[in-house]
């Protein structure tokens, strides 16, 4: 939690860069739609495999179904013309969630950043979604990536931001840290980065042009 502009997206960025983690940022106020998030319902029809067998006593083929599971609609001609395998269609049928765009098809070793920007700012419906999210690391049918932490940003609700309050449902699900600008800190990494002595300064000499 920190005020606009004070780089909470920055750092995030910065420390998933160091440790070479991915790093996903989605701005929740800028999405139009929760399937954004969450990805978007699907029908799912439950098949089975069939596989054949030469029984070595009796020398008779023997038709054995596989382990069962879960075809999207739009996939299930492919499986039911497969010219090599033959496939069992049962009466069973789910809805599922098909996987959003922005997650990872490979898990990174060195672990995922999923950054929720402007998490007060996102209208309730995105924020009941994200309450699945932070509690399970997974939606409906779809899962995050192993060693996946997720990190939300945003402003403080001290009536200078048109944000939404949260509850205490909502608060005990995460560690809150309150991020503050320190004049100083900048004044330091100014000079790691060489900017113009005059520059720094100015800004010692009048902070309250950081304001």
């Amino acid at each position: 939690t920190g005020e606009s502009g004070i780089g909470k997206t920055s750092v995030i960025e910065r420390i998933a860069e160091e440790r070479g983690m991915t790093f996903i940022k989605l701005n929740l106020a800028q999405l139009d739609e929760v399937g954004d998030l969450t990805g978007f319902p699907l029908k799912q029809y439950k098949i089975f495999k069939i596989e054949s067998s030469v029984d070595e006593v009796t020398g008779e083929v023997v038709m054995t179904k596989c382990e069962p599971h879960w075809v999207a609609h739009d996939l299930l001609g492919a499986y039911l013309n497969a010219p090599c395998d033959t496939y069992e269609l049962t009466d069973e049928t789910r809805m599922a969630y098909a996987p959003p765009q922005w997650l990872p098809q490979e898990s990174n070793p060195k672990g995922t950043i999923l950054l929720l920007d402007d998490y007060n700012r996102a209208a309730p419906m995105f924020i009941q979604a994200c309450m699945e999210l932070i509690d399970r690391g997974s939606y409906v049918s779809w899962n995050l990536p192993e060693n996946t932490t997720i990190i939300l940003s945003q402003n403080p609700e001290d009536g200078d931001y048109n944000v939404n309050s949260q509850d205490n449902a909502q608060k005990t699900r995460y560690v809150n840290f309150d991020v503050e600008f320190e004049l100083e800190a900048w004044a330091r990494w100014a000079e790691t980065y060489n900017l113009d002595d005059r520059c720094i300064n100015f800004a010692l000499a009048y902070p309250e042009i950081f304001e």
